[in-house]
């Protein structure tokens, strides 16, 4: 039972996310997520169980990697863990691609370990260009 209820909320999450970009925009919805959370944040949660809930709305329509990053993030720090959120660019051919996912304490949770690799992340108000 709490394995469907972490899932309902995080259908939710990413669809209040997936709303919240289209109706206020990339930097009012997402702006907070991407600095470092307050210093009295928790340090010793365990966020496996909420992680893999949010990555089963991959599901959904509408669930893009920008709105289950930014609900998982929103989640964590209402947890008081220190979750950020990355972005990350790459050249495809004439264009670029861009990809997000959530860190805590420098640990990719919602992505492969070697995104970074894959999307080098942009530069965050938290810390300096790579």
């Amino acid at each position: 039972m709490a394995s469907l209820t972490s899932l309902a909320a995080a259908m939710f999450g990413v669809s209040r996310a997936a709303l919240t970009l289209r109706s206020r925009g990339f930097a009012a919805a997402c702006g907070s997520c991407l600095v470092a959370p307050p210093s009295g944040a928790a340090d010793d949660g365990h966020p496996e169980r909420l992680v893999r809930s949010y990555a089963r709305t991959a599901i959904l329509p509408w669930s893009t990697c920008l709105s289950r990053s930014l609900a998982l993030c929103r989640a964590l720090r209402r947890r008081r863990l220190p979750a950020v959120m990355r972005l990350g660019a790459a050249r495809d051919g004439p264009g670029l691609k861009a990809h997000a996912w959530v860190e805590m304490h420098g640990r990719v949770l919602n992505d492969s370990t070697t995104i970074a690799a894959v999307f080098p992340p942009l530069a965050a108000p938290d810390r300096p260009p790579p």
